[in-house]
């Protein structure tokens, strides 16, 4: 039975989900979130072939988000090494950091991009200000840079951007820039890169909407969303946050936050953040993001198909 469900080439994740559905239904419910998330039967040699078979397996539909992935050259922020920046897996970065997976940033994106449009709404005309913490080598602040100018475009705004990018490695901010500037797409003026620790060092600026590579616990163990992430928040608006949560089994879910200024509270949007079909197989809304619990998952699932 394994090597029938091996050849299985799905076009799409909806076929792929239904096809574990059918051939094993004790397969837990995060297994399934996690193999229909790493699952692609393309292997793309190229940043467009990356955003066509993102497209084509229902994790990019977006126009804004489909553009931007044809625009911001994965290759630019991999590692020399790296034979093929266009694969599904994540990218080793110096220091031991990695570059998620394309995977990971297109749902990643989706769900931002929904966010920062709520930005533009009202008669708001501060700048929007955007975060970026634990950048790496730049490739989601500038996927954030480039995605909210055709925000703005589509919905004809003249708001500024500010987008700044928080890193605790010194040398990632000189290749960041290097890289980011690359892409003839986006304004250079928008973006600000720092070396800073914002566990250790204040920051004074206050953001709209947060994006954090770094994962924190929600509440009672340091680090803590309250302590680090709720500072940053500008307390005017109703801000955004897309940041990796720490589970208690050490495990991580990505959640979106939204900071209500009328309560002074953050508070998770589980509707906001889930697989597409968690509402028709009733499975469970969040997204594990750590790339060992996917592979882990996804061998188990083949295991228990034998």
């Amino acid at each position: 039975m394994l090597s029938n469900a091996s050849r299985l080439q799905p076009r799409n994740i909806r076929k792929f989900i239904r096809h574990f559905s059918q051939v094993k239904s004790d397969i837990s419910d995060e297994l399934l979130v996690s193999a229909s998330m790493s699952w692609m039967s393309d292997k793309p040699t190229t940043q467009l072939e990356l955003a066509d078979a993102l497209k084509r397996n229902n994790l990019v539909y977006t126009p804004e988000v489909y553009e931007v992935f044809k625009k911001v050259d994965r290759a630019l922020f991999c590692n020399d090494t790296n034979e093929n920046p266009y694969s599904v897996d994540p990218d080793l970065l110096d220091h031991g950091q990695k570059l998620t997976s394309p995977v990971m940033q297109a749902i990643a994106l989706e769900v931002s991009c929904a966010a920062i449009e709520n930005l533009f709404a009202g008669p708001n005309t501060h700048p929007i200000y955007i975060a970026d913490i634990g950048f790496g080598y730049g490739c989601t602040t500038a996927m954030l840079t480039l995605l909210t100018q055709y925000v703005r475009d589509r919905l004809n705004s003249e708001r500024e951007i500010k987008v700044f990018g928080y890193e605790i490695y010194k040398d990632f901010v000189d290749i960041g820039y290097k890289s980011i500037s690359s892409i003839p797409e986006i304004d250079m003026s928008q973006i600000t890169l720092e070396h800073k620790d914002i566990q250790v060092e204040e920051v004074s600026k206050k953001f709209d909407f947060l994006n954090s590579a770094c994962a924190f616990y929600y509440e009672g163990r340091s680090p803590c969303i309250s302590s680090f992430i709720t500072p940053m928040i500008n307390p005017e608006f109703t801000s955004t946050c897309l940041i990796p949560v720490i589970r208690p089994d050490g495990e991580q879910d990505l959640k979106l936050f939204r900071y209500d200024p009328s309560t002074e509270q953050i508070t998770a949007n589980v509707d906001s953040v889930k697989d597409p079909q968690a509402s028709k197989t009733k499975r469970s809304p969040y997204l594990p993001i750590s790339n060992f619990t996917m592979r882990a998952l996804f061998t188990e699932a083949k295991t228990k198909m034998t």
